[in-house]
């Protein structure tokens, strides 16, 4: 289910929590970050896919439902349009920024993608998802506007000349 309430143990590490509710046979395809967008100031954000695989990442959301940071609702990102296992995706930076014109920030995934055994040059692209107040929706004709960038910089430098 995309809305599970998943309960952090006193003291455990956001690491260490991540770790123990990671689907099994997993990994990780960016760190665990903590991050100011959209719902809550304290975000927890998971990216993954499974074991020994390059390709498409799943992402969930864990909004803190409390002020201690022990329940937290676990919403799941659309998923990644990328034809499944014809990609090596490789995850660069994940960042906070206003892509629209709402005051809210959104959440930009920029990533780098090889077709397999295609012999192009890698490119880079970004998922920009939006908080609609009750799920997450990607904001594809923005994220469209971000293809060819490497960097979070380059990324806020293109949002900034975009007026936003």
């Amino acid at each position: 289910c995309g809305q599970d309430v998943l309960t952090r143990r006193p003291g455990e590490s956001v690491g260490n929590f991540a770790s123990r509710i990671l689907p099994p046979n997993t990994e990780l395809a960016h760190k665990v970050l903590v991050g100011s967008f959209g719902p809550s100031n304290k975000n927890v954000i998971l990216l993954f896919r499974p074991a020994l695989d390059s390709s498409n990442y799943t992402g969930w959301i864990l909004v803190p439902q409390n002020n201690s940071g022990t329940s937290y609702q676990k919403i799941v990102l659309p998923p990644m349009e990328e034809i499944p296992n014809h990609f090596d995706i490789a995850v660069s930076s994940v960042l906070y920024a206003n892509a629209d014109k709402d005051k809210e920030l959104e959440l930009i995934i920029l990533y780098s993608y090889y077709r397999t055994g295609s012999g192009e040059e890698s490119g880079h692209a970004a998922y920009i998802y939006d908080w609609n107040g009750s799920e997450f929706a990607v904001l594809r004709e923005k994220g469209m506007k971000l293809v060819g960038l490497k960097t979070a910089a380059a990324v806020r430098r293109r949002l900034k000349a975009l007026g936003y």
